[in-house]
């Protein structure tokens, strides 16, 4: 009797905490949560893929005549510095578990000129070490425009990527 008690309690708790958990799509743009994104998750094929990498992601385009919004969403695993035209945009993401991923959004109208632009991101994860602080998947970039005209700044094949073998992690 005692055990079916305790079992009843433990199912019981377990259905009230799940029914209370935050869902991870809040986080994510109406967009996003209507599968809607045509960014791709990216990364090296030829690098490592759970240990220890730095990688550089490049895409050059252009633009006509500089939006007064351009507003993009990046993430990374594990973690990325944005910049465009040389200046740095931003950092991110926030702290994530796989369940909970976050992005970071911005507005890259005051970094774009008219003609040939360059976003740049510098995305590292430092394998075990990373997982103390977030847990990961494998080492990978995603950024996706808000819009169709910013969709030409999507991840895809048309990024190139570059391992950085000159950084490594401090054992």
């Amino acid at each position: 009797m005692h055990r079916s008690k305790t079992k009843l309690v433990l199912v019981t708790s377990l259905a009230l905490s799940l029914m209370g958990a935050p869902s991870a799509f809040p986080q994510l743009s109406a967009e996003a949560r209507r599968g809607l994104w045509h960014a791709q998750w990216i990364t090296s094929q030829a690098g490592p893929q759970r240990d220890d990498v730095v990688l550089h992601f490049r895409k050059v385009f252009e633009v006509s005549q500089v939006p007064e919004h351009f507003v993009v969403h990046v993430s990374a695993d594990n973690r990325f510095i944005l910049r465009l035209n040389r200046q740095e945009v931003g950092r991110g993401p926030a702290l994530s578990d796989l369940a909970n991923w976050k992005y970071e959004t911005y507005d890259l109208a005051a970094f774009l000129h008219p003609g040939r632009n360059e976003l740049a991101a510098t995305v590292w994860n430092f394998g075990p070490l990373s997982q103390l602080a977030q847990i990961s998947d494998r080492t990978a970039f995603v950024l996706a425009g808000d819009t169709d005209s910013q969709r030409i700044v999507d991840t895809d094949a048309t990024w190139e990527v570059e391992e950085d073998k000159g950084l490594v992690a401090l054992p």
